[in-house]
């Protein structure tokens, strides 16, 4: 792409919102049911839905607002969750074979 075709893009517009890249990465409802690489297998879900319901609620939209307020309060400021565990189970300590 050349720099005159870039120059008509604001740097907001070449710029994803972290929960974008990461509906993008979620399996749609129309690939159910869809087996994982970890031997996992989804037979519903509308993982996009839900996150976008879960930041509606959280008022994601307020959150520059908060913010501010917070740095202005010196408040701490708490990002958004990220699963560290395939599927979000549970430590093997806490299923008894």
């Amino acid at each position: 792409m050349s720099a005159k075709a870039i120059s008509r893009f604001s740097v907001p517009d070449l710029v994803d919102l972290p929960e974008d890249i990461r509906a993008r990465n979620f399996v749609k409802p129309e690939q159910m049911p869809y087996h994982t690489h970890t031997d996992r297998d989804y037979d519903v879900g509308d993982f996009e839905g839900a996150l976008r319901a879960c930041l509606k609620k959280a008022d994601r939209a307020g959150f520059t607002r908060r913010a501010e307020d917070a740095r202005a309060s010196a408040l701490p400021l708490l990002p958004l969750p990220r699963s560290a565990r395939a599927g979000g189970d549970p430590p093997p300590a806490l299923c008894p074979q």
